[in-house]
C-alpha cells in the first residue's frame, strides 16, 4: 500500500447503528428482568434473523432457553452503572462499551474452550472480561468522483491532508467507534502524535461531529462532503440492505480500511461478556463457545457485514479483499489500556 511519509504524516505515523429495544427469543418483555429465570438472559445490541436461528440451535442442543433483550449499548451501560443489569451475558458493539461495563463492576472473568486455537488471544481479554464475536473498523467512505486516485484513503494520514479542509464528516464520538480507534493509535504512536492527528482531522471537518454514522453517510450521499470516517460495516449494511434506492445512492461511493505506516489498522470488536453474579455461569460459557464455533461465526459475522474472530471462518464475499481487512499488531487489549486517555483527548480536541 502507498504510504505517505513526509512532513506532518511522517511525524505523526512514524513516531512511534436498529431499534433501541425489542422483544426477543420467545417474545420477552422489553423491561429488564429483576432476576434470572430458568433460561439464559442475554442483553444484545442486535437481534437479526441469523442470531435467532443460532440461539434456537443452542437451545435445541443444550435444552437451555435463551431470553434476548435487545437494547442500545448506551442503555446497557446506564443499567450497569445503576447496578440494574441483571442476567447472564451481554453483547455490545464496541470495545469501549465493554470497558465501561467492566469499570462499572458489572462483569466477571471467564474462559472458553474455543479461545486460543480457534479464537486467537489477540481477540480475547487476557483478564477474561470480554471476547470478540466479530471485528470491524472505522473506515473511510468517499465519493469516487472527487478523487482521481483510486487508492485514496489507504492510510490514516491521507485524511489530514490540507486540501481536504471542509470535506470530511463524522458522527458524534458517542455514536461511533472513534474512541477505540484513537486508543489504538495511542497504543501504536503515543499521545502527542495522536493529538496532532486529531487536531488535523478536526481542521478538515465540514461540520462538527453530530448524529450517528448514517447521518454522516447521508451528508456524503447528498454531496455535502467528500469523505466520511465511519463504521465500515454500517456502510455495507446500508448499501446491501436490499433497498434499490440505497444501492443506487451509494454506487458512487467506495470504502477503504486504512492503515498507518507500520501496517496497523486500529480495529474494533463486538465483545461478549458474562455478567457478575450470574447463577448460570457454566451455561453462559457454553453459549460463548457455541457462538464462537466456526459454523456459528460463518452465519453471524456476514449478517452484520463484519469479520469473524474464529480463524477457520470464511469472510463474506462483500468483505473478502485480502488487502483490505482489519489487521496489524495493535490488539483490542492494547487499545483498552488507552481508552480513558483516548476519550479525554477526543473531548479536548473536538470540544465535546
Amino acid at each position: 500500500m502507498r504510504i505517505l511519509a513526509n512532513g506532518l504524516f511522517a511525524l505523526l505515523l512514524l513516531l512511534s447503528c436498529q431499534p433501541k429495544e425489542s422483544k426477543s427469543a420467545e417474545a420477552r418483555s422489553s423491561a429488564a428482568p429483576s432476576a434470572a429465570n430458568n433460561g439464559l438472559t442475554v442483553y444484545s445490541y442486535r437481534y437479526l434473523v441469523q442470531d435467532q436461528s443460532l440461539y434456537r440451535q443452542y437451545t435445541s442442543r443444550s435444552g437451555k432457553p435463551i431470553n434476548i433483550y435487545r437494547y442500545d449499548t448506551d442503555k446497557m451501560i446506564a443499567l450497569a452503572q445503576a447496578g440494574q443489569l441483571r442476567g447472564d451475558l451481554v453483547i455490545v458493539d464496541d470495545l469501549y462499551a465493554a470497558h465501561q461495563l467492566k469499570k462499572a463492576g458489572a462483569l466477571q472473568p471467564y474462559s472458553a474452550g474455543t479461545f486460543g486455537d480457534y479464537v486467537p488471544n489477540r481477540f480475547v481479554d487476557q483478564e477474561g472480561y470480554w471476547a470478540g464475536l466479530s471485528r470491524w473498523t472505522m473506515s473511510f467512505v468517499f465519493r469516487k468522483e472527487a478523487f482521481s486516485d483510486m487508492t485514496a484513503f489507504q492510510t490514516y494520514a491521507e485524511a489530514i491532508q490540507p486540501e481536504l479542509k471542509g470535506r470530511i464528516v463524522m458522527a458524534h464520538p458517542d455514536s461511533s467507534g472513534l474512541t477505540t480507534m484513537v486508543a489504538g493509535m495511542i497504543a501504536a504512536h503515543g499521545v502527542q502524535p495522536t493529538e496532532l492527528y486529531l487536531q488535523s482531522l478536526q481542521a478538515n471537518l465540514a461540520a462538527p461531529p453530530v448524529g450517528n454514522d448514517l447521518d454522516a453517510l447521508q451528508l456524503l450521499i447528498e454531496g455535502k462532503a467528500d469523505v466520511a470516517l465511519m463504521k465500515g460495516s454500517t456502510f455495507l449494511q446500508y448499501r446491501h440492505s436490499g433497498n434499490p434506492d440505497a444501492f443506487r445512492a451509494t454506487e458512487g461511493l467506495d470504502l477503504e480500511i486504512p492503515v498507518d505506516a507500520r501496517g496497523n489498522n486500529y480495529y474494533n470488536i463486538n465483545p461478549i461478556c458474562i455478567l457478575k453474579g450470574t447463577p448460570q455461569h457454566n451455561y453462559a460459557v457454553t453459549l460463548v463457545e457455541f457462538l464462537t464455533l466456526q459454523s456459528s461465526q460463518d452465519l453471524a459475522a456476514p449478517a452484520g457485514m463484519e469479520y469473524p474472530t474464529n480463524v477457520f471462518s470464511e469472510m463474506s464475499d462483500f468483505l473478502n479483499d485480502p488487502f483490505n481487512v482489519p489487521q496489524g499488531e495493535i490488539s483490542p487489549e492494547d487499545a483498552e489500556a488507552h481508552l480513558d486517555t483516548a476519550r479525554e483527548l477526543i473531548r479536548q480536541v473536538f470540544g465535546l
